[in-house]
């Protein structure tokens, strides 16, 4: 993986000087590449999702349900989710005071992953599916616990348009012009992050006022209408 991020950043370096210009979707990663290499003409287009035309039901879970969805061809996704199973998830699990599950939802998954997963307590692989929306509809919380990337978090973006609360780490959530206790909880330690996770688990209201601020935010700033034109 270094060996082909040291290849990449020397192409990066090639194909930055021959374009006219640059598209990044949000204001860290203009500063991230502008402060990297000088002299070229960026433009910020922010990643957009479409709302659902359906509506979100309140939940009638058995079980207080965590949602995780990614692409498992992506290591970031791939290291992040095993190393909640592994270091997060026991601190939710020795605190919980009622049941819960963690849902993994998400294409390219290996049969060793899918079987390390599976075998940790409280988990469900569920593997590739035809649609993502009854995923969002069906739980109660999503969790971005990624360490590693770049760029926004569509799947962010996603849980907010499908109502669905979020608890992430500051990383996951870097470029999304939300608040943390507004929009979404983050955290910045293992620790942290499983409170986060135990708070929604306990205050419904705190549930139901993020997801109602970030479909606010989605409908308002990541949709197609809200693109403007910039100056060449």
């Amino acid at each position: 993986m270094r060996l082909d991020a040291d290849s990449f950043q020397k192409l990066e370096k090639q194909v930055l000087q021959k374009a006219g210009r640059v598209f990044v979707c949000s204001k860290e990663d203009e500063k991230w590449l502008d402060d990297k290499h000088q002299n070229i003409n960026i433009s910020i287009v922010p990643n957009i999702v479409e709302i659902p035309t359906t509506k979100n039901n309140p939940q009638t879970n058995e079980y207080f349900s965590f949602l995780f969805i990614g692409s498992f061809g992506y290591y970031p996704n791939n290291e992040g989710i095993t190393h909640f199973c592994r270091n997060i998830l026991p601190v939710i699990r020795d605190q919980a005071n009622s049941p819960f599950e963690i849902r993994i939802v998400g294409t390219g998954i290996t049969k060793k992953l899918a079987a390390t997963l599976s075998a940790v307590p409280n988990v469900n692989v569920i593997g590739t599916v035809p649609d993502v929306t009854p995923q969002y509809y069906s739980a109660d919380t999503m969790i971005v616990p990624v360490r590693a990337g770049g760029g926004t978090r569509i799947k962010i973006l996603e849980a907010f348009a499908h109502q669905c609360p979020v608890v992430s780490t500051k990383l996951g959530v870097e470029g999304i012009a939300g608040c943390h206790e507004e929009h979404f909880l983050s955290s910045g330690s293992d620790k942290d992050f499983a409170h986060q996770c135990l708070r929604l688990m306990n205050d419904p209201a705190l549930a139901r006022q993020l997801t109602s601020n970030a479909f606010n935010l989605v409908k308002t700033r990541y949709v197609f209408d809200a693109l403007k034109p910039t100056e060449p």
